[in-house]
């Protein structure tokens, strides 16, 4: 059972980093925004979760693109980079509390 649970997690971990790599940031916002819905609401009832996960992540992606398009004579920085910068630390977050908690 051990090794079907470490051959799952890592094989779900390589489909992310592919789904990321095709469809860039903001797939990955999609992963971050599900992660904050659950924290925050503490379920694990989709029923919660779903209406939860879509909210945070329109949020979270208009804040991107509102600093993306603030007021400034050219466009700076771009929207995946900006959704990045946002999402890279909530990720490390969430996989730092987890191994933290399976090592307990």
């Amino acid at each position: 059972v051990h090794r079907v649970k470490n051959l799952t997690l890592l094989l779900t971990a390589w489909l992310s980093g592919i789904v990321s790599a095709f469809c860039g940031p903001v797939a990955f916002l999609g992963l971050v925004a599900a992660q904050v819905a659950r924290g925050i609401f503490r379920s694990a009832d989709h029923r919660v979760l779903l209406p939860a996960a879509m909210l945070i992540g329109a949020t979270l992606g208009l804040a991107a693109d509102l600093v993306v398009h603030l007021p400034w004579e050219r466009h700076v920085f771009h929207l995946n980079a900006v959704i990045g910068l946002l999402g890279a630390p909530i990720a490390l977050w969430v996989l730092l509390k987890r191994s933290r908690l399976a090592q307990d």
